[in-house]
């Protein structure tokens, strides 16, 4: 009996070992993103819902969206004080989430022009160029089917000193994507890397909060500055 009782034991003790080893790998790969919920910022979509339900929205207006750049850009109404805009960014967004969430981030709000920052956390994830490509032709393609009279405007990717090693890899896909909105009648590509380097290979760090992605306050001066007379002339079609 005692030894039936001691088999028992140790074979509850062995599968709640195998059971801690899984978990423990689960979570390790979860942290390098191997396996990323598409929902992981249902909050922060389920934020913006709640907010326009309590607030006028205007429905023809320039929407900002993507990732945490776009997110964490507090001074955007101040900054780009002539147009209307809202942003909309969220999380540290992927394209794949992007084209996830559009319905509510995009397309609710029927923009005349919209501009998406997203790609550096694809590639910065372990995704290649191509992956993230095919992500943007994913949501040019649903962009022009579902607002045929708006344009889109694509932010390139940029570099920064946490994510210096994987630049080459955003630089193709820069590259890539500029071509694919040069190729298009209402997409369009604005190169906001130039004005984040002090050559073609140093970048100014300066411009960076401490996480070496970010930008502060600099930073998004620099963009401003590059952003906001192209919308001026995207808004009086002289482009």
């Amino acid at each position: 009996m005692k030894l039936r009782l001691s088999i028992y034991l140790a074979l509850c003790l062995l599968m709640a070992c195998k059971e801690a080893e899984l978990k423990t790998v689960e979570i390790r790969e979860d942290e390098q993103n191997v396996f990323i919920s598409i929902d992981r910022f249902q909050k922060e979509i389920d934020a913006f819902k709640l907010k326009d339900s309590l607030e006028s929205i205007d429905r023809k207006q320039i929407v900002f969206t993507g990732s945490s750049s776009i997110r964490m850009w507090s001074s955007l109404k101040e900054d780009m004080s002539e147009f209307d805009v809202l942003n909309r960014g969220f999380g540290g967004s992927t394209l794949a989430e992007l084209n996830h969430y559009s319905e509510n981030l995009i397309y609710s709000y029927s923009p005349e022009i919209l501009v998406v920052y997203c790609g550096e956390n694809d590639i910065n994830d372990g995704l290649d160029p191509d992956q993230v490509v095919q992500e943007f032709k994913q949501l040019q393609s649903n962009f022009n089917e579902k607002l045929p009279d708006s344009k889109l405007v694509y932010l390139s990717m940029k570099p920064s000193l946490a994510r210096w090693d994987v630049w080459d890899a955003m630089s193709e896909g820069n590259e890539r994507i500029s071509k694919l909105c040069e190729a298009s009648e209402r997409s369009y590509y604005v190169d906001i890397s130039q004005v984040m380097m002090k050559d073609s290979l140093e970048l100014d760090s300066t411009i960076f909060i401490e996480d070496g992605v970010h930008m502060n306050a600099k930073g998004y001066e620099l963009w401003t500055g590059i952003i906001n007379p192209f919308l001026t002339k995207l808004s009086s079609r002289d482009l």
